[in-house]
């Protein structure tokens, strides 16, 4: 039966199943990689205030969802120019469908979406691991359209331990199979920083936040535009944890995050902190991680990790007790015209995770 390529049409339960399924087959044992499930899909994806079919490129065989490439259009700032552009990410194939040049017929039909919508640029992560299948066809792709594709910078793990018996049985070299009893050595706040007094976020918080975000992303260079719908989703949902600091009862930071599970050697559950920023310097923002970490630990986080693309302040990530990991992870840009004009490691400011 031919392959039809075109926008998303299920529920989210077949897309969550899908990428969990192959990446399962491509990479356990080989790297670390969350496990989506419906509920996150229905967050990140499904939710309807942010659910965009087209850019849900996906591939049919029949009945049978068998391929996807995912978009989330937004606008970014891009040096000095605010420009209609989107996120692009976690590109799935079944691998019993690879051999029929699906990956491709996607990225096209993406690159399509992207030019009918006048939309510049993309920005995405891929695997830079020799050998990976991700960094074959990225690279691929680029040779293909070199005017539409560059590496612009690593994305760097920052983990925290919890159950260093979890992590390091979970461990895929030896290092992170070691590493995590070092890393249980350190406490959070080891220098002396505490967890901030936080309280759950409330809706009258989200223009704070806002601005908060677009000041800590002003020193990226592409970060991504939080429209007030888009961040409420990101913030107010039943998926995510969103804590807001107070300092005799003004609110003057906020952290946000949720839990997952993610494959290594083993299966662990991680909690992510994705956003976290406020007023003050390194001391402050280290209160913050402090606190989020140990909330999402008492939820059963057995290691909690801050994802970061060059805007994290890494002063206060030290400060907090969060150790740099190399998730082998680089940022790209593509899918526009601006995409060759991100600096070599560029700073990014965008939700990957």
């Amino acid at each position: 039966m031919a392959l039809e390529i075109g926008g998303y049409r299920g529920d989210g339960g077949d897309l969550a199943a899908l990428i969990t399924g192959t990446w399962l087959a491509t990479y356990r044992g080989r790297a670390w990689f969350p496990l989506w499930d419906r509920a996150y899909v229905g967050w990140r994806i499904m939710e309807p205030r942010i659910l965009d079919r087209e850019l849900l490129v996906c591939a049919y065989d029949g009945d049978a969802l068998v391929g996807c490439l995912l978009g989330e259009q937004t606008e970014l700032r891009v040096g000095t120019q605010v420009v209609p552009g989107s996120l692009t990410s976690y590109l799935s194939v079944d691998p019993s469908t690879r051999h029929r040049g699906v990956a491709l017929l996607m990225l096209e039909r993406q690159r399509s979406v992207h030019r009918s919508r006048g939309l510049r640029l993309s920005v995405g992560l891929c695997n830079r691991r020799a050998g990976s299948e991700q960094k074959r066809f990225w690279d691929g792709f680029g040779r293909r359209w070199p005017q539409e594709f560059a590496i612009v910078g690593r994305y760097r793990m920052w983990c925290a331990v919890v159950d260093p018996g979890a992590i390091a049985a979970a461990g895929l070299t030896g290092f992170e199979r070691f590493g995590p009893w070092l890393g249980a050595l350190i406490p959070w706040g080891w220098i002396g920083v505490r967890g901030a007094r936080t309280r759950p976020y409330r809706d009258a918080d989200l223009p704070a936040c806002a601005g908060w975000v677009h000041r800590q992303g002003s020193r990226a260079d592409c970060q991504m535009i939080w429209s007030a719908p888009r961040l409420a989703v990101q913030l107010d949902h039943p998926y995510a944890r969103t804590w807001v600091a107070e300092r005799e009862g003004a609110p003057w930071g906020f952290a946000n995050g949720y839990l997952i599970d993610w494959s290594g050697a083993r299966t662990v559950r991680v909690g992510f902190v994705e956003l976290c920023a406020g007023d003050g310097g390194v001391a402050a923002h280290a209160s913050l991680l402090v606190a989020a970490g140990r909330a999402l630990a008492a939820e059963g986080a057995q290691m909690v990790v801050v994802m970061d693309a060059g805007c994290q302040p890494r002063a206060a990530l030290l400060a907090a007790g969060f150790a740099p990991l190399d998730p082998h992870l680089q940022t790209m840009a593509l899918l526009g015209d601006l995409a060759t004009t991100l600096p070599r490691s560029a700073r990014l400011h965008c939700p990957f995770t």
